[in-house]
């Protein structure tokens, strides 16, 4: 540690004579030795040796080497040794405000390796930074145990403790950096990374570099982007920051270099670099979707105009009532996609995939597929009505269901469905009782008012009930008043009366005029205890359950069924239905069968056979009729087909 002398030891000393010095000399000399604790992680040091002997020749303070004043001495010592820089000896105090910038170092408050921790009385060298554990050297070490190593050791400490100092080393200032790395600790190289392999135009990318070893410390980094065109985007110092971010605006490479410039350098010697090239490519082109929809066993088709710069489609449709989901990978070269799906309310969005991976999504599209219809008897069944189907050209028919929620059995028409809740409902009408009841979920207090019976002779007295004595009645509503007091009555002690007073101040006496009428003798106040009538409610306790009931086809509309089914057939009807070519009153394999062997000029078609076999409505018979009624059977033909209806 650095002393301070004051100023009448310094006028002492001076007055001494040469060979009083000497003896003090000497005396440190002889005091020399090997640094106490040498080779502690990795670190030796040789105070025996240049520049510690020959900074202990330096005037005014190399007098105070290899002694417990010698921390000032040593640190220089050092600084010299590591960078060969200096030729005095300065105190901490010196170097942290001072002496740090002529000679090209640096400073801060963060604690690095090969750094000198600065304090008001004190200077000692950071060689090791490792997590919380810092390995120091000083001179100027306490104790006279510690003479035969020169006052000076090697030692482990921790952040905290060596920040903190004590009294003998005075406040902590900060640190100088002497821009050393660890002993055959090479300088840590920003090692760049991108968030992803490549990019499309208009894209932000993120790069990123780990930060430098505590033990190999790093001044500030440089950053430099050159563009695809060869212009230059970036040219940055960076100072405590290990990312940057930018948007990348043209097709090509981009070029990324960054430099770790360490502590101290000048003119960025020493520094090391790391260089990437990231690609950014040209985006897919945004697909337009288009749904056409089918039925729960007609196809659904998507289209949509290929796409430039694409390599794939993914096809992503949700049902909106959330019970599906999937997604459907699609070669680059198809436009459109058949689906068969179940009904109800969809969404669907189509992704386009450039050769790299990057997505470009459609804008989201909706649209509906329909239930199938069931052709029976000439009556096609449907949950829905088409918009086409009237009642001009059509009978239409409905099948009514209806809902309801009740505690009793609904009896005949009805089925009985799942539990909905338990409710507590009334039993019999509200009540009122003198007595306070309990209440619970099964009885419920309606109301109260407080009450009592007086006389015209009673004096303050009042009871709760009506006798020859007490014949008058007097009631308070309870919002006016306010209860101070409850009690028992002597009489029976179920009946509680109450001491109240008027919300707006004063006790609520029972007085002619307020709360009786003088019938019985006109008073003045008399009482302000009361008695308490209550109403009550009692409950009970229902289950409710869900019932329905669905009745017979019918050309009317009832109001307010939760469900209506549909059947409708077309008015007038010849009887013949669209692809019966056999006229067998339904359509299946035979009838495309049919169709091919009169084509085949196998068999001949009448002019029934030739009307029901136009399956596709084009007023001729050819191979396209067999293959719409193939279509139908296997449910791949659109809602509006009219194949399997009366004609």
């Amino acid at each position: 540690m650095l002393k301070r002398i004051a100023s009448f030891a310094l006028s002492l000393l001076m007055m001494m004579s040469v060979v009083a010095f000497s003896t003090v000399s000497t005396s440190a000399a002889a005091a020399r030795g090997p640094i106490k604790n040498n080779g502690t992680n990795g670190i030796y040091i040789d105070i025996l040796g240049y520049p510690y002997t020959n900074y202990a020749s330096i005037p005014n303070w190399g007098q105070w080497a290899y002694t417990t004043s010698g921390c000032a001495w040593f640190a220089s010592s050092r600084v010299k040794e590591l960078t060969g820089k200096g030729s005095n000896i300065y105190s901490g105090y010196s170097w942290y405000y001072n002496q740090y910038a002529s000679l090209g170092f640096s400073r801060g408050s963060t604690i690095r390796a090969k750094a000198l921790a600065c304090f008001e009385n004190h200077v000692t060298v950071v060689e090791r930074v490792d997590g919380d554990v810092v390995t120091i050297s000083e001179g100027g070490v306490q104790g006279s145990a510690n003479a035969q190593y020169g006052h000076c050791h090697i030692t482990t400490t921790s952040v905290a403790a060596l920040q903190a100092g004590n009294s003998q080393t005075g406040a902590f200032y900060g640190y100088v950096y002497l821009g050393v790395s660890v002993d055959n600790e090479p300088l840590t190289k920003p090692t760049i990374s991108t968030d992803k392999p490549s990019y499309q135009m208009g894209d932000t990318v993120n790069v990123s570099w780990p930060a430098s070893s505590p033990n190999s410390p790093i001044s500030h980094y440089w950053i430099h982007i050159v563009t695809p065109s060869n212009a230059t985007l970036v040219s940055q110092r960076l100072d405590n920051i290990t990312s940057y971010s930018f948007t990348v605006s043209e097709e090509g490479q981009y070029y990324i270099a960054v430099s770790a410039t360490p502590v101290g350098s000048q003119a960025g010697e020493g520094s090391v670099t790391d260089t990437v090239y990231l690609t950014v490519e040209k985006s897919a082109g945004k697909p337009v979707l288009n749904a056409k929809g089918g039925t729960s066993v007609s196809a659904t088709t998507f289209s949509w105009d290929k796409t430039e710069n694409t390599n794939a489609y993914m096809l992503s449709v949700k049902k909106t009532n959330g019970t599906f989901s999937t997604v459907y990978e699609i070669n680059k070269n198809l436009t459109s996609y058949l689906l068969v799906l179940s009904a109800g309310e969809y969404t669907a969005v189509l992704s386009a995939y450039s050769p790299s991976g990057a997505v470009t999504d459609s804008d989201e599209i909706s649209f509906t597929v329909n239930p199938a219809v069931d052709i029976q008897g000439g009556w096609i069944y449907s949950d829905t009505l088409p918009a086409d189907v009237t009642s001009a050209r059509y009978e239409i028919q409905r099948k009514h269901t209806f809902e309801k929620v009740s505690s009793e059995d609904l009896g005949n028409g009805w089925t009985k469905g799942e539990f909905v809740e338990t409710k507590l409902e009334n039993k019999g009408e509200p009540y009122w009782s003198e007595i306070e009841l309990s209440t619970s979920d099964t009885r419920v207090l309606l109301n109260y008012i407080y009450y009592h019976y007086c006389g015209g002779s009673n004096g303050n007295n009042a009871n709760f009930t009506s006798t020859s004595e007490y014949p008058h009645y007097d009631s308070l509503p309870k919002d006016n008043v306010v209860e101070l007091s409850v009690h028992n009555d002597y009489d029976d002690a179920r009946y509680k009366y109450y001491h109240l007073a008027w919300k707006t101040g004063g006790d609520a006496y029972c007085s002619s005029g307020v709360s009786c009428d003088g019938a019985y003798g006109a008073h003045g106040n008399r009482t302000y205890y009361w008695y308490k009538s209550s109403q009550y409610q009692d409950k009970v306790k229902a289950d409710y359950y869900s019932y329905t009931s669905t009745g017979d086809w019918t050309s009317a509309v009832e109001p307010g069924a939760a469900q209506v089914t549909y059947r409708y057939r077309a008015k007038d009807s010849s009887g013949l239905m669209l692809g019966d070519a056999n006229l067998d009153n339904k359509v299946n394999v035979k009838d495309a069968t049919e169709i091919q062997k009169y084509l085949a000029s196998l068999i001949t078609l009448g002019d029934d056979g030739k009307l029901c076999a136009d399956a596709d409505l084009d007023s001729k018979v050819s191979i396209k009729d067999a293959t719409a009624i193939q279509k139908y059977l296997v449910g791949l033909m659109s809602a509006d087909s009219k194949i399997g209806a009366y004609i």
